[in-house]
């Protein structure tokens, strides 16, 4: 009995161990873990134990298989190399040094780089100067031919390591000293030539560096007719771009002279101003440019204008010898007489003097006449004023001389003598015209 109390009370404080209520998280699942049979535990650790294996050999398997792939982008960046096609061969180094995650193969990488950079960088410069040397051969420059071969020359003995390695240069370098030897024949062949061939040269070139266009092109001219199998590729072009030179020049003085003068070019040829406009289908009216059409209606007004004009003055000349010919006098005594001359000398003057009781002829010295004057004088007075009119102003201030007047011959002739003046002045109802861009045309 008491065993069995013993046992059930033991039974209870296991219970009380591990109930789930006390215990945290963690320490369920490691009591779970630890109540597993011993042939589950050892099959768990296994199972871990070969995944573990397996990722192992899996990124073993990735880094072998990367390494492969880099190792035969390398063996193609190296054909490609050897090709001479240094742009692949770099784009697959960059793609190299992309998948590989060593720092030693990346500067291995770098390195390759940079030497194909380099190695590029040496044959291009080389392939530039000797092509520059074999174009001034070309054209019989051999100064310059010198100069670009004997700076390939220094590149190579620089650079001979590297640019030996390179097949397609070979036959260049092969021949860059026998072609050095040659343009120095050539260059002093050329300048040592006959001297007034050597000293035409000089002083063409001379000329020609001080642009100097038309003595350089006459220094040309005359070594090439001095000797024209010497250098004449050279000198050919040398003459004909001095003669460009001096003829643009030349035009360009000729230019300026035309434009000093006044003259514009207008289709191929120098012209004044007015006759462009006349080019252009344009005349001179007055002092303004008018189409073809108003000018022949201005010229048919014109001429009826300038007619009318003489029959106006005629009609007012007529009009002073008919008007009264009443003239008034005044006397240094104070007298005033009215009446008409009948004789006019130096030292006096006849009148007939008109009285209450009718005319009376008498003797006036000129010494006694204080003031004498017609009656009416304002036709005659207008055209002596109208004798005097010069300019648009003058009969400007005669019209309205006329209008206060009231003379309408006169208001009419005034407005005649204003219109051959300036045919804008006033509208001209019969003459529709407007102006455009300071022209003026007929309003058709």
């Amino acid at each position: 009995m008491s065993a069995k109390k013993k046992k059930t009370k033991g039974t209870i404080n296991k219970d009380n161990l591990f109930d789930k209520k006390r215990l945290s998280t963690w320490k369920r699942i490691q009591q779970k873990f630890l109540s597993l049979p011993l042939k589950m535990l050892v099959a768990i650790a296994a199972i871990i134990i070969l995944g573990i294996g397996c990722t192992y050999f899996y990124k073993v398997w990735q880094n072998k298989k990367k390494q492969d792939m880099i190792f035969q982008l390398m063996d193609r960046a190296w054909e490609l190399e050897r090709a001479n096609k240094w742009k692949e061969a770099i784009e697959i180094y960059q793609e190299c040094r992309v998948l590989s995650q060593d720092d030693e193969t990346s500067k291995r990488l770098m390195k390759f780089e940079e030497r194909l950079l380099k190695l590029e960088k040496i044959a291009k410069e080389f392939v530039f100067l000797y092509q520059k040397g074999e174009m001034a051969e070309y054209v019989q420059n051999y100064e310059e031919t010198l100069e670009h071969l004997q700076k390939a020359k220094q590149l190579y003995i620089a650079e001979e390591k590297t640019l030996r390695r390179l097949d397609h240069l070979q036959e260049m370098i092969n021949n860059l000293s026998e072609k050095i030897e040659k343009a120095k024949e050539n260059h002093e062949l050329l300048v040592n030539k006959t001297l007034p061939f050597h000293d035409l040269y000089k002083q063409a070139e001379r000329a020609f560096r001080e642009r100097k266009w038309k003595e350089a092109y006459e220094a040309y001219k005359k070594a090439y007719e001095l000797d024209i199998n010497v250098n004449n590729v050279l000198l050919e072009r040398k003459l004909k771009d001095s003669e460009e030179k001096y003829k643009q020049e030349e035009k360009q003085i000729f230019e300026d002279s035309q434009k000093i003068k006044g003259l514009i070019l207008y289709e191929g040829k120098w012209v004044t101003v007015e006759e462009k406009k006349r080019m252009e289908g344009f005349l001179k009216y007055q002092d303004k440019w008018v189409n073809f059409a108003l000018y022949k209606k201005l010229d048919f007004e014109h001429k009826n204008t300038e007619e009318r004009i003489r029959s106006l003055k005629k009609i007012l000349y007529e009009k002073r010898t008919s008007f009264s010919k009443v003239y008034l006098m005044e006397t240094n005594d104070g007298k005033d007489y009215r009446g008409e001359i009948l004789k006019e000398t130096p030292d006096f003057l006849e009148m007939k003097v008109l009285y209450k009781k009718g005319f009376v002829e008498r003797k006036f010295s000129r010494n006694t006449i204080t003031r004498l004057r017609l009656e009416n004088p304002t036709v005659d007075e207008f055209l002596k004023k109208e004798e005097k009119a010069r300019k648009l102003s003058d009969y400007v201030l005669l019209l309205k001389w006329a209008e206060e007047n009231k003379l309408e011959e006169a208001i009419e002739l005034t407005r005649c003598q204003i219109f051959l003046i300036d045919f804008t002045y006033f509208s001209q109802p019969h003459i529709p015209f407007y102006q455009r861009e300071g022209m003026w045309f007929l309003d058709e």
